[in-house]
């Protein structure tokens, strides 16, 4: 991504998301606040914010009554869940997958070759359309990891097939997952489903 896009691409986010992520802000409320440096937390007992500070339009934001399940969990168990992402990938089919879509970022300056590895899975008639972009590090524990999916292997992460999991390394001396699952009639390609995760 070369710098010029991304201004521009804050500056098209600020003009259509400000007024909404700073009403979203007012019900959440005070809270606990994390920064690794690439990406900031916000969680209160009202709800809870996660977004991307050099990618502003890459964020997420709940209210307890609907929101995920946030957890911390130490370096061995997410170098676990990230290795079993990767190893998934392998295992993607049309029969145990609709949708798989994965974005991981492994240096905060995207304009670096490799920092971005983007990864989609779409099923559309029985037909498995496949598309990705830059190059998965196996050997490096990203500073970002998002996975939206309706897929049977998505299961272990969300404890349902139909979800998002976001993984956010270093907030503190351990790491935060963030997860939601979806009943069965959720379609994640529909944004009424929770207007506020891209």
């Amino acid at each position: 991504m070369l710098k010029g896009d991304l201004q521009a691409r804050c500056e098209e986010f600020g003009r259509c998301w400000e007024g909404e992520i700073k009403e979203m802000l007012r019900r959440i409320g005070p809270g606990v606040e994390y920064n690794n440096g690439f990406a900031k937390v916000l969680i209160s007992k009202n709800g809870g914010y996660c977004q991307l500070i050099d990618v502003p339009w890459e964020f997420s934001s709940w209210l307890s009554s609907e929101g995920p399940a946030h957890t911390f969990v130490d370096t061995k168990t997410a170098w676990d869940i990230y290795r079993a992402i990767m190893e998934n990938l392998e295992m993607l089919t049309t029969e145990n997958t609709c949708h798989f879509d994965l974005l991981v970022i492994y240096n905060r300056n995207l304009t670096e070759e490799n920092a971005v590895f983007a990864y989609q899975y779409l099923v559309n008639e029985g037909v498995a359309d496949i598309d990705s972009f830059g190059k998965l590090q196996p050997e490096n524990l990203p500073v970002f990891l998002k996975l939206k999916a309706e897929s049977e292997l998505l299961a272990p992460f969300c404890h349902n097939k139909i979800g998002i999991l976001i993984m956010i390394p270093y907030l503190t001396d351990q790491h935060m997952t963030i997860a939601w699952s979806f009943d069965e009639k959720a379609n994640l390609s529909r944004e009424e489903i929770n207007p506020t995760v891209h």
